[in-house]
């Protein structure tokens, strides 16, 4: 191969890594913040009943708040993971903090897969068919029924020991647990 070739096949190369790198970044980034600066938070604590509609769920206002914030593409997705999470009767924050690890919050992933289900291997139609079908997982396979949040994670992901902080810190600053707590109170 002429050296002319060579330093053109290289140049494109590096374009393209670098542009990857600019695609991976925001990902990466968020893995680290969460990892780093946010605290852990209580795990257990059921889901804020249903508001009504989700024009007045202020779930709904605080995960697209959350969703914006760290620009997913996944905001589009709010009132179906509050959907699902009601449904199946999970805390409403879970499914997005997952897809925010897995994906990097919608930016990284194949075949509709935003959970990294089945090791990243499961293919979906939708992005929804894959909320629902991971809700439903979770609130109905004997595998992670009747489990708590810490619980459904620790069994989700057991192979990483900080995996269940990391998630529930992301769900605690989607919402923290005072928050919901008082709330729930009123």
């Amino acid at each position: 191969m002429p050296i002319l070739r060579k330093q053109q096949l290289f140049a494109s190369i590096e374009v393209i890594l670098r542009r990857w790198r600019e695609i991976l970044r925001p990902a990466v980034r968020l893995t680290l913040i969460c990892s780093l600066t946010l605290a852990p938070a209580a795990s257990g604590l059921a889901a804020e009943p249903p508001a009504g509609k989700q024009e007045t769920d202020s779930r709904l206002s605080k995960l697209r708040a959350f969703l914006n914030v760290h620009r997913s593409p996944l905001e589009r997705f709010a009132p179906q993971f509050l959907a699902a999470a009601d449904r199946y009767k999970l805390d409403w924050r879970l499914l997005p903090s997952l897809a925010m690890i897995e994906s990097g919050g919608g930016r990284v992933y194949r075949h509709n897969n935003i959970f990294g289900w089945r090791s990243g291997r499961a293919a979906f139609r939708s992005v929804d068919q894959a909320i629902d079908y991971v809700a439903s997982r979770f609130g109905e396979s004997p595998i992670y029924r009747g489990r708590d949040t810490a619980g459904i994670l620790r069994k989700y992901n057991p192979a990483r020991s900080a995996y269940v902080r990391k998630v529930l810190a992301i769900m605690d600053s989607i919402a923290p647990v005072a928050v919901l707590q008082a709330a729930a109170a009123h």
